[in-house]
């Protein structure tokens, strides 16, 4: 027994000892058995490893099991490192010391540490690292392969701080190194044995780094480096010769060091000609938030005879690309990367695909910051249009049409007119030219070329029209005959030359510049681009060429472009889409009921993305084609009823609808979401829609009760009373209150009063009906504010002689046949819509105006004109105006011979009453034609 207190005693005062060398808070402290203080984890090999990760430990625990070959003290209060705390560890490979206090470490600390392979030492106190990291530290430490030492050297002593070489020297099995950055950094000929050095990080992100210059001797004794990481390290100077030495080096990230700029590392460019270099990152070696800058010749001169694979030079303010720059790059890159630049999409384009082997173009998020936080310059578009369709008679000829459309904008920087150059088909060289600026810039800016603006129009892209199949080989004659005579002098000014017919790029992104988009025509070139980013630009209309031979595209998101109009073949090269997406732009207000056609030949496509469009109706066959839709995506639109047929999109299995303006769903729209929902898990959000509560919804909303469709945010679904009061769906007694107030006792009156509304309806539709073109004329005369009654001197209100109504297919015949002899020959003065209507005004406005001021309307009838509703408009318009202010206006001119009974019974009706007569095309008989035509047109 006396045996026994005396042991007891004895331990007692062990642990008291202890316990005063190592201060614990909160948690005692058992010496024999670690893993009561610390997390401890086993493996299958009997091997343990302990986490003391803020424990409040000031110093290291030594009674641990040989067993432990993981141990963490990480933010701790642990001060000093003595030669006793890690003995008996010989098992040890990963010693983690990392955001300690600690500020000695005595020579013995690691000795017994032969197995260990990782240290950590970040963010510790040690100051000048010749003082704490004294030679002999790492004696015997042949397996240690990382050192991270990162913020360890104190503020106040960095400039004196330097590497102690022959303290790394004993590390003959060192892989890699993380350490700080001091001004003029050498590593000395201490690490010319580390024979498996392969990776050196330095980063001012964590710890202190400020190395400002490499010089030739910097990197002379470490040439076995492979991969060097220094950023943000206040990098402002790169000696020509610094990577020499480094035959070795596989990948450089010199990111975040703002003051190196182009122009300075441009010319260790030479140098790495003699490395075996793959990766390199140039991030942020311009300030993203300072002037502009140009990736110019001169910067990438020597970087064609690397071995790059990838390219990063994001963030760097770059706003221009030099010509020929890309092409710079070696034939060996597979990445090229632009991100968050301030780039235009222009001419630099194209030479990404003299890049064979470039699997990734990525130049997102341009974010366009100036250093005046101004916008972009005023930007004049032009738009060149014609017609080549012949008519009988009359010589065909092309004719021009500018419109100028200008917006708004204000830069302190002045931007240059610019050509854009298009590959329509790269297969035959045909070239396509979109011209930004005035026309009058058109030959200064084909420099000494012959090229004339009647030339050029043959390269010019037609936005809106599309050629009839009869005539798509004239025009193509006269396209190559063009390039024919100026495909020389056009490369040779604008440096352009015939790309590969075969590319490896496999992703494409050029997204967030707000800029006039250029695209490129894929006809005839074998490609496997799957995915393509052209997001946040301005992409006002998609045409038929716009995807040309793009058919692996998988991919596509072309949000935020201000899109307005998509023609009805936009997608149908983009066979094996499976991913679209079209939100925030503008497909609600399209001009053209057909936009909604282009989504019929997206039969692969599994996600669609419309939200935020300002669509307000969806025809019934959008989304009929896609079997494979799954996930479809249109809020925050202001539809008012969702009546589409989803019948054969069986794998649907997301619906969003949220924040439109839909009052309930359609009962087939309910059917088909229930027969899904029997086989798989569905969803649908209709968050923040204007549901309404009434007799009329009674049936949806207790579909909201029963239905077994996964209601997203059900809770917080509302809807509207008849009083106006407003409800919450989920409330238990609003069914049934409905219920109770809708059954009806007043049939018969309801049925009366539908009867009398629909017997007043009628009358008034009738009334309407019967005076519908008088009401127009009224209608438009009031709105321009025209006098109603005829003035007393008529010279004086009619300006123009005649108001020419055609067709669009009867222009040739107005052109080349009416122009010359009326206006040029005769001296009157006519009104051509084409020529003389402004655009932007109301087009039913001004055709009315154009009416009123001239003696005569002149309407030419042919077969497409009989079918024109606005030919028909013109036509009852100025019959009207006849009777209205009493004056012969009207003179028909058959220019097609059309039987009596094709004609409508309003024509034969004017046919009594109005002047008439046929335009034979006979030369013998035209100058009769004209004559009689001016006689009857100078008629009061």
């Amino acid at each position: 027994m006396k045996n026994l207190l005396c042991s007891c005693l004895l331990l007692i005062i062990l642990y008291d000892v202890h316990a005063s060398q190592c201060e614990v808070r909160d948690i005692r402290y058992i010496s024999r058995n670690v893993c009561k203080l610390c997390r401890c984890a086993s493996d299958e090999s009997n091997t343990l490893a302990v986490d003391c990760k803020m424990r409040h430990l000031s110093c290291v625990l030594f009674r641990i099991s040989s067993k432990v070959t993981s141990l963490d003290l990480s933010k701790n209060n642990i001060t000093i490192l003595k030669n006793d705390s890690f003995t008996g560890l010989s098992n040890l490979r990963n010693l983690d010391l990392s955001y300690n206090r600690i500020d000695f470490i005595e020579i013995g600390t690691f000795w017994p540490l032969k197995a260990l392979e990782n240290l950590w030492l970040v963010e510790t106190n040690l100051g000048l690292l010749q003082a704490a990291l004294r030679q002999g530290l790492f004696r015997g430490l042949l397996n240690l392969r990382c050192v991270k030492l990162q913020g360890t050297i104190n503020e106040g002593l960095a400039n004196l701080s330097r590497l102690p070489d022959e303290t790394f020297s004993d590390l003959l099995g060192l892989e890699e190194l993380t350490i700080d950055g001091t001004f003029g950094l050498r590593f000395g000929p201490g690490f010319e044995n580390l024979t498996n050095f392969k990776t050196l990080t330095m980063s001012g992100w964590i710890g202190h780094c400020n190395i400002g210059r490499l010089d030739s001797e910097t990197f002379i004794y470490v040439p076995y480096l492979q991969h060097i990481k220094i950023t943000k390290c206040q990098l402002s100077h790169i000696a020509s010769d610094a990577f020499k030495s480094l035959t070795n080096l596989n990948t450089l990230d010199l990111s975040e060091n703002v003051g190196l700029g182009f122009d300075n590392f441009g010319r260790s460019f030479e140098a790495l000609k003699h490395t075996s270099i793959t990766v390199l990152d140039v991030t942020s070696i311009v300030s993203p938030y300072g002037k502009g800058t140009i990736l110019s010749l001169d910067d990438v001169q020597h970087l064609h005879e690397t071995k790059l694979e990838e390219v990063y030079l994001d963030r760097n303010a770059l706003e221009s690309i030099e010509d020929g720059v890309l092409s710079k790059f070696p034939p060996t890159l597979r990445k090229l990367y632009f991100r968050e630049n301030r780039l235009l999409f222009t001419l630099f384009m194209y030479e990404i695909f003299k890049l064979d082997n470039l699997l990734i173009f990525d130049a997102g998020n341009q974010q366009h910051i100036t250093s005046s936080n101004t916008r972009r310059r005023t930007q004049k578009q032009v738009r060149v249009e014609y017609s080549d369709k012949p008519k009988p008679g009359c010589k065909t000829s092309m004719d021009l049409k500018y419109a100028q459309n200008k917006r708004n904008d204000t830069t302190s920087r002045r931007i240059s007119p610019k050509i854009y150059v298009v590959w329509t088909d790269l297969h035959n060289n045909n070239l396509q030219i979109h011209v930004e600026k005035n026309p009058s810039y058109l030959n200064v800016l084909v420099k000494d070329s012959n090229v004339t603006t009647q030339n050029l129009s043959y390269f010019f892209q037609k936005p809106d029209t599309t050629i009839s199949n009869q005539n798509k080989d004239v025009i193509q004659r006269r396209k190559q005959s063009a390039i024919k005579n100026n495909a020389t002098n056009l490369k040779s000014n604008l440096s352009v030359t015939t790309p590969s017919l075969k590319m490896a790029l496999t992703t494409f992104i050029c997204s967030g510049s707000e800029s006039n988009f250029v695209f490129l025509n894929f006809s005839g070139v074998d490609n496997n681009i799957r995915y393509i980013d052209i997001s946040g630009n301005f992409i006002p209309v998609l045409n038929n060429s716009s995807f040309a031979g793009l058919s692996k595209v998988e991919f596509l998101t072309l949000s935020n472009n201000h899109i307005v109009n998509l023609e009805p073949l936009t997608f149908v090269p983009l066979h094996s889409l499976i991913y679209l997406d079209l939100s925030n732009n503008n497909l609600g207000n399209s001009y053209k009921e057909t936009a909604w056609n282009s989504f019929e030949s997206l039969h692969s496509l599994q996600t669609i993305d419309i939200s935020g469009n300002s669509i307000s109706h969806l025809p019934q066959h959008t989304f009929q084609s896609m079997r494979y839709l799954q996930a479809l995506d249109a809020k925050f639109n202001d539809l008012n009823d969702f009546d589409v047929n989803l019948e054969n999109s069986a794998l649907l299995r997301t619906l969003d609808l949220s924040n439109n303006r839909l009052p309930y769903l359609k009962t087939n729209i309910m059917h088909y979401l229930d027969h899904l929902a029997k086989d798989c898990s569905i969803s649908l959000d209709l968050t923040g829609n204007n549901l309404l509560c009434t007799c009329k919804t009674l049936p949806f909303l207790r579909w909201l009760r029963t239905t077994n469709v996964t209601l997203i945010n059900k809770s917080q679904y509302f809807c509207s009373l008849e009083n106006g009061s407003i409800r919450y769906i989920n409330e238990s007694t609003l069914v049934n209150l409905l219920e109770s107030s809708c059954k009806s006792y007043t049939i018969f009156y309801i049925s009366g009063a539908i009867g009398g509304t629909f017997a007043l309806s009628f009358s008034i539709f009738f009334l309407v009906y019967r005076n519908r073109w008088k009401l127009r004329y009224l209608y438009y005369m009031t709105k321009l504010k025209l006098p109603k009654t005829p003035a007393a001197n008529t010279e004086d209100v009619y300006a123009n002689t005649g108001f020419v109504s055609y067709d669009e297919n009867d222009i040739r015949f107005v052109k080349n046949c009416m122009i010359p002899e009326l206006e040029v020959n005769r001296g009157h003065k006519l009104v051509i819509k084409d020529r003389d209507f402004l655009p932007g005004e109301v087009l039913a406005s001004t055709i009315l105006k154009a009416i009123r001021e001239s003696r005569k309307t002149i309407s030419l009838i042919s077969r497409e004109s009989l079918q024109n509703k606005w030919w028909t408009f013109e036509l009852h318009m100025a019959q009207i105006e006849s009777i209205y202010m009493n004056r012969n206006v009207l003179i028909l001119i058959f220019i097609e011979d059309i039987p009596v009974q094709d004609l409508p019974v309003y024509v034969l009706d004017l046919l009594q009453f109005v002047t008439c007569i046929k335009f034979h095309f006979v030369k013998q008989t035209e100058s009769a034609f004209w004559n009689e035509l001016h006689e009857y047109m100078i008629e009061r």
